[in-house]
């Protein structure tokens, strides 16, 4: 399953999760979870915004990127012919950041489920038939 940063952010910040967050990182007590190159220093930024607005403290994002490397995720490293084209032509055709892009690439070429609490990204799934990961029961 495709782990996009938003649902890794509900995981750190409390006020941020949801029943989507909470059920799929008990899903991956089971299953891989993969991300693209991205995802390490999105949610690292995401956590300092965090910080620098007062909802973190410094500790508690050091304990939260803890947690997020002990969990089975794996990042997956792309030759970038592969990562520019298909990512940029995906961000075109949905209207979406090359960033949520790459997240929508990274289930295509892995075949697998993408889990996300955006609500485009998720739109951008369903239309391109990428099954979203809280609504497959049968595997990562």
């Amino acid at each position: 399953m495709v782990v996009d940063a938003s649902v890794a952010i509900a995981w750190c910040i409390e006020a941020e999760s949801t029943d989507v967050s909470v059920a799929m990182l008990d899903r991956l007590q089971d299953y891989e979870g993969v991300v693209p190159a991205i995802w390490p220093p999105e949610v690292a930024n995401a956590l300092l915004a965090a910080e620098r607005r007062g909802r973190l403290t410094p500790a508690l994002t050091e304990q939260a990127l803890q947690r997020l490397t002990d969990l089975p995720i794996a990042v997956v490293d792309r030759p970038l012919p592969d990562a520019f084209g298909m990512v940029l032509a995906l961000a075109r055709q949905e209207f979406l950041s090359a960033y949520d892009a790459s997240y929508l690439s990274l289930a295509m070429q892995q075949g697998c489920s993408l889990v996300t609490l955006d609500r485009r990204m998720r739109a951008a799934a369903e239309r391109l038939g990428i099954p979203l990961a809280e609504r497959d029961t049968g595997g990562a």
